[in-house]
């Protein structure tokens, strides 16, 4: 896959970059739509921690990407893709 090809130090460089890197508490002012998705199987970032995220945004809508875990992109694009097109729509997904 695409991490097997990636560079190990930059890889590491930017989880470091990104372990510091914490906005938590700025998360609640946000005022625009937010779709929260995450794969069903991920294990690194698990589903319910972007139903936490949605629990913290007024217009936040959380779904769940069947057949993936962290690389929605490569595991599920089709699900991805009618999320943000229902979500974009202003309709359900599916």
């Amino acid at each position: 896959g695409i991490l097997g090809r990636t560079d190990a130090e930059s890889y590491a460089r930017a989880a470091e970059a990104l372990a510091d890197f914490d906005v938590w508490d700025l998360v609640p002012r946000i005022r625009t739509p937010l779709l929260a998705v995450g794969g069903e199987a991920d294990r690194s970032v698990p589903l319910d921690r972007s139903r936490e995220l949605a629990a913290r945004v007024p217009q936040a809508v959380v779904t769940a990407i069947p057949d993936a875990a962290h690389s929605l992109v490569a595991e599920n694009p089709a699900a991805l893709a009618a999320a943000l097109t229902a979500f974009i729509d202003g309709s359900r997904p599916a």
